[in-house]
């Protein structure tokens, strides 16, 4: 957890009832808290080394077999920085940032914490010269450089290869790689070599791990369950453990410019827009997730406080807090904290819902990946 993170814990633990009399001006602490968790006043101080940054780090695999499938980009990224600017997810566009890295064996940025614009310039020095390519190293090599610091940055890595993983470093495991991306909240969607197949044989352009998938369409995407699908498997568990999706790099990046190709694309960054922004503050209120063991294991009763959870609204105030602690979309219990005992070890969805006073109510969401050890 980020010092500024923690700062603003604190301020919004002097919110809770008991407490203000302590304080001198409790209006200022309250104020202040809600600036710490606010995207739009931390936006408009226009520091960009401080407060909600949105952050999307496209991780490219550059051996000889990506040839011809970097184009792509170019069009997607300009694309997909104005779908996410139309969702509003920042009152400053400019403040959404993007860093673009190639890998082989190691990988190396092109362009760091910079504009789509910027970023869809720097795929023409992507290389397609690489033998050994590993990806997990090079997302922890990128991620490095940014999990330092005191700023909180809602971090989404998107992860590009036609390959699956060549081990260069063994103790780099899946488990240990997903522990530290759990820990900062990042989520990793892999755009892979993957056939993804609905029950009626339509083919899928993603899917999640409870094999739900999409599927591109002639005016939009649509759904399936119980889609299979059939790729790498390194890859397909990372995305999977922190709660993103398999992509299917064959349909978005065919090499075509045709109508259909198009539609496809588009459909494609609309899809990931809408991924992506699930994990970021939105909105007039912050729903805000603790829990307690901070690394569970099997059999252990597990703690989740959302009374931290905030809005801005004036006046407004929190008092619905609903709970899905398995990832089913069913709600499990109700209220600030709540508890749930984990029997089996493995990464577990937990979604929080919280609702205001206000008429009518607005709300917040929150989502974690927690991950149970043996």
């Amino acid at each position: 957890m980020t010092q500024h993170r923690s700062v603003c814990r604190q301020l919004s633990a002097l919110m809770r009832p008991g407490t203000t009399s302590l304080l001198k001006s409790w209006r200022l602490v309250a104020i202040a808290a809600v600036v710490c968790w606010s995207a739009n006043a931390i936006a408009d101080s226009g520091d960009s080394g401080d407060g909600f940054s949105p952050h999307l780090i496209l991780v490219v695999d550059e051996s000889g077999s990506m040839r011809g499938r970097h184009n792509w980009l170019a069009d997607a990224l300009p694309a997909l920085g104005q779908a996410l600017n139309d969702r509003n997810v920042n009152s400053l566009p400019d403040q959404t940032y993007f860093t673009l890295a190639g890998f082989t064996t190691r990988s190396r940025d092109l362009a760091q914490r910079s504009s789509e614009i910027d970023a869809a310039r720097a795929v023409r020095l992507l290389r397609t010269d690489g033998n050994t390519e590993d990806g997990y190293v090079a997302i922890r090599d990128v991620l490095s450089g940014y999990l330092t610091g005191n700023e909180y940055s809602p971090t989404t890595v998107i992860l590009i290869t036609d390959e699956d993983r060549d081990e260069t470093d063994r103790e780099l495991t899946l488990a240990s790689l997903v522990d530290q991306l759990v820990m900062n909240g990042i989520v990793v969607h892999a755009i892979t070599r993957a056939r993804i197949t609905c029950p009626d044989q339509s083919a899928g352009l993603a899917i999640d791990r409870s094999r739900v998938a999409l599927v591109s369409g002639r005016d939009d995407f649509s759904t399936c369950s119980d889609a299979r699908v059939k790729t790498f498997r390194d890859y397909m568990e990372l995305a999977h453990a922190t709660g993103g999706l398999v992509w299917n790099l064959g349909v978005i990046a065919d090499g075509s410019a045709t109508k259909r190709q198009l539609e496809t694309l588009q459909q494609f960054v609309d899809a990931l827009a809408d991924e992506v922004i699930m994990q970021w503050p939105t909105g007039t209120l912050w729903a805000d997730i603790d829990h307690w063991p901070e690394s569970p294991h099997a059999g252990d009763v597990v703690t989740f406080d959302g009374s931290n959870s905030l809005s801005n609204q004036p006046g407004g105030e929190i008092i619905n807090w609903q709970w899905d602690l398995d990832g089913d979309g069913a709600i499990d219990q109700n209220g600030p904290t709540v508890a749930k005992i984990y029997s089996a070890p493995g990464s577990y969805r937990i979604v929080l819902n919280v609702s205001d006073n206000s008429n009518p109510p607005s709300i917040g969401r929150r989502v974690l990946f927690l991950q149970i050890s043996e």
